[in-house]
């Protein structure tokens, strides 16, 4: 009997210790202001690569490229969207197979120019 409440005891214990703790990731603010800390987070970079227009939202200053991979910048390749100026989004299409420069700042990326292939 003494072993059985040792153990039980024990398995309480544990339990409740393992209830206690902080999750290995975590969301919300604090999650959010680590990020913004983070060296990769506000690592600037710039890159040049190559890929297909497959939207223009010429309202909100954007671009968004299926591309190849953008080794500067530490990319692989993938579809995201850039910030672009006007006269950029102005220049280019849907479908359009482009090649461009790119930088970021603080994390956001911004087309800096582009040509058609």
């Amino acid at each position: 009997m003494k072993i059985w409440m040792i153990l039980s005891s024990s398995v309480v214990a544990l339990t409740l210790t393992a209830c206690n703790k902080q999750p290995a990731t975590s969301s919300g603010p604090q999650a959010a202001a680590s990020a913004e800390r983070s060296p990769a987070a506000n690592k600037s970079a710039e890159g040049h690569g190559t890929g297909t227009v497959t939207a223009i939202d010429a309202k909100a200053g954007q671009v968004t490229l299926d591309h190849s991979a953008i080794p500067e910048a530490g990319w692989p390749a993938m579809t995201m969207s850039f910030g672009a100026d006007p006269a950029i989004l102005s220049a280019i299409g849907v479908g359009d197979k482009v090649a461009f420069d790119m930088t970021t700042a603080n994390g956001t990326p911004k087309i800096t120019a582009i040509t058609h292939q």
